[in-house]
């Protein structure tokens, strides 16, 4: 067995497979979006298990250990990548249906404690020169008017994102929030 320390405690526990360092570390770099995505937990495990099989087959079991839940996914196939890869799939995959339950939970705690705060600037936004730069169209018009609510709207968008393990993996690579907020821009004018 082998213990990698990232975010996680990842445990490795092959058998009867013999996981060479170079399948390991790319193993590794995969798991990265998942360490990100489990960050916030405080306590949070994965148990990697590898098993080969008599029939040249190779079994990927994860198993994510979370405060009060275990998620646990497997797949199979004659190559350890793509058994490895569809179930990292599926593990982000329940991961994320995981956190909106625990969202929906958070979201339906905050409205019974009347804590379920809207959207507001902290200045007013003027309605009527929105108004007049959507009828005209100019967009540099609109995005100096919603100027007021961009860093909020800047939190709410990462924290969405954070919902969407593909999308959370991309920011800061191919993506970033900003872009996300522009686009939202575009299509609110």
């Amino acid at each position: 067995m082998t213990t990698l320390s990232t975010a996680i405690e990842i445990v490795f526990d092959p058998h009867e497979y013999n996981l060479s360092s170079a399948e390991e570390r790319l193993l590794r770099r995969k798991l990265g979006g998942l360490a990100r995505q489990v960050n916030q937990f405080p306590l949070a495990e994965l148990r990697v298990r590898i098993e080969g099989v008599r029939s040249n087959q190779v079994i990927v079991k994860l198993v994510l250990l979370l405060p009060g839940t275990t998620l646990t996914v497997d797949d199979h196939d004659l190559i350890l990548q793509p058994a490895f890869d569809r179930c990292l799939d599926s593990l982000l995959h329940e991961l994320d249906r995981y956190k909106g339950r625990l969202n929906q939970n958070s979201d339906a705690a905050h409205v019974a404690e009347r804590t379920d705060f809207d959207l507001r600037p902290p200045t007013l936004i003027e309605p009527s020169s929105l108004e007049q730069a959507v009828e005209q169209g100019d967009y540099a018009a609109f995005h100096n008017a919603m100027s007021p609510v961009e860093s909020e709207l800047r939190t709410r968008v990462g924290r969405w994102v954070q919902r969407y393990p593909e999308v959370d993996d991309a920011i800061g690579e191919r993506l970033e929030i900003a872009d996300i907020v522009e686009e939202v821009l575009l299509m609110a004018i």
